[in-house]
């Protein structure tokens, strides 16, 4: 979430030029779907904060559950990454 933020702060016009927003704004939406996704996996875990959350860990139904997540959250920051390098490559 906070790379997400960081790249919406660092798209003001004022900062960067405007050819640089859409693929950094992009990354930052990447960013920000990323984090969402790792709410799911504490949800899984039975919520943030969870004193238990270990022991759902352990339960192998459970981290099956949580792979398809961890992949949609690889995607996402190889998204978010590819957006930075074509931004970069403009600048």
């Amino acid at each position: 979430m906070y790379g997400s933020q960081f790249l919406i702060q660092a798209s003001d016009p004022d900062i960067l030029h405007f050819r640089l927003t859409e693929d950094l704004l992009h990354a930052a939406a990447c960013y920000a779907a990323e984090h969402d996704l790792m709410w799911k996996l504490w949800d899984l875990a039975g919520g943030n904060g969870n004193p238990d959350a270990y022991r759902l860990f352990a339960d192998p139904i459970v981290r099956r559950q949580m792979v398809p997540i961890i992949h949609q959250a690889r995607e996402k920051d190889a998204q978010a990454a590819e957006h930075i390098a074509r931004a970069m490559a403009r600048g």
